[in-house]
């Protein structure tokens, strides 16, 4: 918590006359132009366009429906392309599954469903990649108590933590272990992000528990 607690003097700023909407819209004929590069780099442009088929901005997006899910389809099948038989993504094509890049990519396909659209992403490389994770993580997890070894509990558990918040998925022995290890871990520090998610991740905790102490009262 020590962690969560650092630069409290903070200021943030919000530029109150941006139409931060008509930019993102802007920017949508860029989003389609990314027919090579990374995974991760596939997954931006995946999330981008699903975005721009959202109720919010399919107004300001000129191009018609067909043509942005033409778009959508060519990116999901590109990522769909670089995703290993373990279901995770790699740093470049041909290198080992990366934990990290596989839940970057993992939070951006969880995100991607979040605003409102007449058209789902399907859900499938998402749930291979969670398979992926969920089984590193309970490794992790059980190497750490075998070897009796201090977790370092850096972005990857973090945002491993923060898929299973965006995903509502129900509590298992590993996301407790992880959980209660980044609650009480004040030795490596985090990135402003990381803080960020480490933020959403324990108020859902509190709010849960708080539910469930209204549930016992009742």
């Amino acid at each position: 918590m020590a962690r969560l607690g650092n630069h409290k003097d903070a200021k943030i700023e919000v530029a109150a006359e941006r139409d931060v909407s008509k930019e993102v819209a802007d920017l949508v004929p860029k989003w389609m132009q990314v027919l090579n590069g990374s995974a991760y780099d596939q997954a931006v442009n995946l999330y981008g366009i699903q975005y721009a088929m959202s109720y919010a901005l399919r107004p300001l997006v000129s191009l018609s429906d067909s043509e942005l899910q033409a778009y959508r389809q060519s990116a999901y099948d590109r990522l769909k392309a670089e995703q290993t038989s373990e279901g995770g993504w790699s740093w470049y094509p041909g290198m080992k599954a990366s934990p990290y890049i596989t839940s970057q990519i993992a939070i951006l396909l969880a995100r991607a469903n979040r605003p409102s659209t007449a058209y789902p992403l399907d859900a499938s490389l998402l749930q291979a990649a969670m398979k992926f994770l969920d089984k590193e993580m309970t490794n992790r997890m059980a190497e750490c108590k075998q070897k009796k070894l201090q977790p370092y509990v850096g972005e990857t558990e973090i945002n491993y933590l923060y898929l299973c918040h965006l995903l509502d998925n129900k509590e298992t022995p590993t996301i407790r272990y992880w959980r209660n290890q980044m609650s009480k871990d004040d030795v490596y520090a985090y990135t402003m992000y990381g803080k960020a998610v480490q933020a959403q991740i324990l108020a859902n905790e509190i709010q849960r528990a708080c539910e469930d102490c209204l549930a016992k009262c009742h």
